[in-house]
């Protein structure tokens, strides 16, 4: 069992990167808090199944994917502090829509959507959660209108520039899918660049 003060601390870094609440609302939220570690093959959510949690990654590298036209296209990857929550569970007790998963070895902060919907309700949580979903949607058309306006390699360079944990712990084959590029094409990028 992992102390509450640790989940605590853990959860005040988290928080405040988006909104500063108050160590009180924190507290409540910690109080309802399990942490889980999670193995690179297993499976946190799973696109078209109820998810019915809020995660922050505290350790490792998480994906978020979805099966497109038959393929499985990455969408985003998570690392240490950022939060996932499937809005289609959350919001209307549907599947999610995303698949949220480990590609590392890793550690999660959850906490059950009832919870956090009574913190929503009655605390000032409510301000850190619009503003944090804000942010996500935000990422959202950044990385669609990046994907539709830069080439393959400024993207890489991107990418490696702001993700570098990804690049050094991730699979190719999801660098490449969420690159939108295939695995040959993301090879010759690679050779370009060790080329310089």
């Amino acid at each position: 069992m992992i102390p509450t003060s640790r989940i605590e601390r853990k959860l005040t870094e988290y928080i405040h990167r988006a909104y500063p609440l108050s160590s009180e609302v924190i507290r409540q939220l910690a109080d309802r808090a399990s942490v889980k570690k999670i193995s690179r093959s297993d499976i946190l959510c799973a696109e078209g199944e109820i998810f019915d949690k809020l995660v922050f990654v505290s350790e490792g590298i998480f994906r978020i994917s979805r099966i497109m036209n038959g393929e499985d296209d990455t969408i985003a990857f998570g690392e240490e502090g950022d939060p996932y929550l499937s809005l289609a569970t959350y919001l209307y007790d549907q599947p999610s829509l995303w698949s949220y998963n480990p590609v590392t070895d890793g550690e999660v902060i959850m906490v059950d959507n009832q919870d956090l919907r009574e913190l929503v309700d009655t605390t000032e949580l409510m301000n850190w959660f619009n503003r944090v979903l804000l942010r996500q949607v935000h990422a959202l058309e950044n990385r669609y209108v990046w994907l539709g306006q830069q080439d393959a390699y400024s993207r890489y360079l991107r990418l490696q520039k702001l993700r570098p944990d990804v690049f050094n712990n991730v699979p190719l084959k999801y660098i490449a899918s969420y690159l939108g590029v295939t695995q040959s094409t993301l090879s010759r990028i690679r050779a370009r660049i060790v080329g310089k």
